[in-house]
């Protein structure tokens, strides 16, 4: 048997989050309309890593091929007309799964999601069958009824439907949602929650002449780029933390050759008027001075279990580190792209 998902959007008349999935189905020959009923058992939902999420509710199911359409057919007094009537091979159908999710079960599906190198949702939708098959229409492909183990019936007058061992057939269907649809489409509908689609970018330094200035940019950059990997891998707060630091201290080291940040050794800080004087906008200018220097403050003084001078009254959680990443690659990228339009005044400190 084959199933493929036709099409996957968020419930749209349910009180819970809920994900519709409008299924294809196609025998392929191998269970055949008036021989037998195939019966939806249940459907189960598992996420990418093996967890079952929840039983899934089949809300209906429809079966037919040329003029023999519908489950109808097998039962009753319409079996005995079947006989001698052309039997297709194989039937196609269409069923509607409704996948209720739990506030934990939206959770880890989305915690998964960041570990995926293409931010997916990767999902697994397990039916089970069952076959009733009629002795009427099938009979001679029927052993006999008597064997032990080898049939359940259901006797009305004669065997009219027979249940064959196995008695289930199982079949798995890949779910897959890309991180467009998924962020725009279901995690609103999921969570009650708005959301956007939000492009990090990754600053270049190739134009940067000052090698001094473009070595540690370029430190620079590999460790935003660890800050978000570590953070959907462990989705703990200390490393990425710690990477972003990095992050923000190669800038600042990275900014002195250019005199738009000063210190020596290991010690850095943003030198803001400088940086103010870049800009042709000095709003614009003081906004990027600011957060630069506000972020480095903020990244220094969050928790890291490995540092005890770190305050331990900041509680710095997984997604607000993320929005942290996402702040600094904007701003860096401002910046250096500003600094790209136009030279680096000579400082005033004033």
């Amino acid at each position: 048997m084959k199933i493929d998902i036709k099409s996957i959007k968020p419930c749209t008349d349910t009180l819970s989050p809920c994900i519709d999935a409008y299924l294809d189905i196609d025998t392929e020959g191998k269970a055949r309309l008036g021989f037998g009923v195939l019966v939806p058992v249940d459907a189960l939902v598992y996420s990418g890593d093996g967890k079952l999420l929840t039983a899934a509710i089949i809300e209906y199911m429809n079966l037919s091929r040329g003029a023999l359409a519908g489950q109808a057919l097998m039962l009753g007094a319409q079996l005995k007309s079947l006989r001698g009537a052309f039997i297709p091979e194989g039937y196609i159908g269409q069923a509607r799964v409704k996948i209720m999710l739990s506030p934990e079960a939206v959770q880890h599906i989305e915690a998964l999601r960041r570990t995926d190198k293409y931010k997916r949702v990767l999902l697994k939708l397990k039916l089970r069958f069952m076959e009733l098959t009629s002795r009427y229409v099938f009979q001679e492909a029927l052993a006999p009824l008597d064997k032990e183990g080898e049939y359940a019936a259901l006797r009305i007058g004669g065997y009219l439907l027979v249940l064959p061992s196995p008695v289930y057939s199982e079949h798995e269907v890949s779910v897959e949602i890309d991180e467009a649809r998924w962020v725009s489409d279901f995690l609103p509908a999921l969570t009650r929650t708005r959301y956007m689609v939000l492009e990090v970018p990754i600053p270049k330094v190739e134009d940067l002449e000052l090698e001094e200035a473009k070595r540690h940019l370029e430190l620079a950059i590999e460790s935003l780029e660890e800050a978000r990997k570590i953070l959907h891998e462990t989705l703990r707060p200390g490393p990425p933390l710690t990477a972003l630091r990095n992050t923000l201290n190669e800038l600042c080291h990275a900014l002195r050759p250019l005199g738009l940040s000063e210190g020596r050794g290991q010690s850095c800080s943003f030198k803001k008027e400088c940086i103010k004087q870049a800009f042709e906008d000095k709003e614009l200018g003081t906004l990027i001075a600011e957060t630069l220097t506000r972020l480095k403050h903020t990244v220094q003084t969050a928790q890291e279990p490995a540092a005890a001078h770190i305050k331990p009254s900041r509680k710095i959680q997984p997604h607000q580190i993320e929005h942290l990443i996402a702040i600094t690659a904007h701003t860096i990228t401002l910046l250096l792209e500003t600094l790209k339009e136009t030279q680096p005044p000579t400082c005033k400190q004033q």
